[in-house]
């Protein structure tokens, strides 16, 4: 029975989002489309969507939710503002991101102010992030690890990514 609502949102948010993103597989995929870096200014809100359809997808099992995983082909996107914060309702969350490897998967982050893309304020853990290469402006800090509360331990893990510019990596 879970298994069925979950594909059922699953094709609802593929009806949704038409081209940008798609889901199959209990997988959340972002579609590069025909759409470049060079002429589509701000990638943000397609990836708070998928972000925000993974979560709901997933299945909460001990507290924290069971990860769907969200896919982002090789491109590059241009992140403008903070992917997760305390806005986002994806309380006990756990992600995985997967890019095409770090060559072909670049993540940009171009806040106008000191922000984090990821500000942790104890809404994620246990969260993957692989083939991406994440790069920033100089202003952006990638994550704010607060976490857990009441002492619940996480873990992030980075394989085969690529981080360049940050202004700060890791603040806890």
């Amino acid at each position: 029975m879970k298994t069925i609502k979950i594909l059922t949102l699953l094709l609802i948010l593929q009806f949704i989002m038409g081209s940008l993103m798609y889901a199959q597989n209990n997988r959340i995929y972002i579609k590069s489309g025909d759409v470049t870096f060079s002429t589509r200014k701000d990638d943000t809100e397609i990836f708070k969507k998928a972000i925000q359809s993974a979560y709901q997808a997933s299945i909460s099992k001990k507290g924290w939710r069971e990860p769907i995983k969200i896919v982002i082909p090789a491109g590059h996107y241009r992140i403008t503002s903070s992917l997760i914060d305390s806005q986002s309702m994806v309380h006990a969350g756990k992600f995985t991101f997967e890019g095409d490897g770090w060559q072909n998967t670049v993540i940009e982050f171009f806040p106008d102010h000191e922000s984090f893309l990821f500000d942790n304020q104890q809404l994620f853990g246990f969260t993957r992030f692989s083939g991406i290469d994440f790069r920033s402006n100089n202003k952006g800090k990638f994550m704010n690890s607060v976490g857990g509360g009441s002492g619940n331990a996480q873990s992030f893990i980075f394989d085969n990514c690529k981080l360049s510019n940050w202004n700060c990596f890791i603040s806890s």
